[in-house]
């Protein structure tokens, strides 16, 4: 089995009732170009419109879910999980966490189904189930940056808000005038904001679990802004001028 702690990065998608939409959102998982290996858990929280059938159909034509020395599934309680290895994309791994009751309406966490792979990574990267990343060196110019960058808690791109059938931004954010720069508590108290769904940051999970689980991308029940407020009080985030991420406005 490929043990947890062999990768560097793990993507938070948390999804319900998207399967129109999270093929985009797995198509820009699996594109990323690494030269490390990253865990892509997706967290289907007991979707009724089919979308764990597309989930699953997805893995048995991407991934290699016969080669038993890595991938495997398992069932506990209110939860199947399916992990496996791209069969091309050989840095990208999935781990499907199919919950049988949906959690959000009970208001139960998440998290704990995640420990697995987020325990031992050195960072974290949040997309929603209905968007999807634009740009396959995504992942690898945020490590990138914060490897040299010791000083920032995270990094943020830009994000492009389009409607479910355009290919064409209607605008992104932040504005250029906000990119480029580090981006602190102080600004989100002057009323700035930044998207989480462009955010990858280190991993600080783990040692403020309790914090953290109010998350919502993690367990959903605040908005975005409260994510920017509980990552920005650990540290700055640099935001940068790459538009990597689209936003589906519906």
């Amino acid at each position: 089995m490929y043990l947890s702690n062999n990768y560097l990065l793990c993507v938070s998608c948390m999804t319900y009732n998207q399967s129109a939409y999270i093929t985009d959102a797995m198509n820009g998982f699996c594109m990323q170009q690494t030269n490390f290996p990253f865990v892509c858990t997706i967290v289907d929280d007991a979707s009724t419109d089919g979308e764990q059938e597309v989930i699953r159909q997805y893995l048995n034509d991407n991934f290699d879910l016969q080669d038993t020395s890595i991938a495997y599934e398992k069932d506990e309680a209110y939860v199947h999980v399916t992990f496996a290895r791209h069969k091309t994309n050989v840095n990208c791994f999935f781990a499907v966490v199919y919950l049988n009751e949906n959690h959000y309406s009970q208001r139960k966490p998440k998290a704990s189904y995640l420990k697995e792979w987020t325990d031992n990574v050195k960072y974290i990267a949040l997309c929603e189930g209905d968007d999807y990343w634009t740009d396959p060196l995504k992942l690898q110019k945020q490590v990138d940056f914060l490897e040299a960058h010791k000083e920032f808690i995270g990094v943020a791109t830009r994000i492009e808000s389009r409607t479910e059938d355009s290919l064409k931004a209607d605008f992104i954010v932040p504005t250029l005038d906000k990119c480029n720069r580090a981006f602190s508590l102080d600004d989100f108290l002057k009323g700035v904001n930044f998207p989480t769904n462009g955010l990858l940051m280190r991993n600080i999970i783990k040692s403020n679990r309790d914090y953290f689980s109010l998350m919502p991308k993690m367990s959903p029940f605040i908005d975005d802004e409260t994510d920017c407020l509980l990552i920005l009080r650990m540290g700055d985030v640099y935001i940068m001028d790459d538009s990597t991420v689209a936003y589906r406005r519906r």
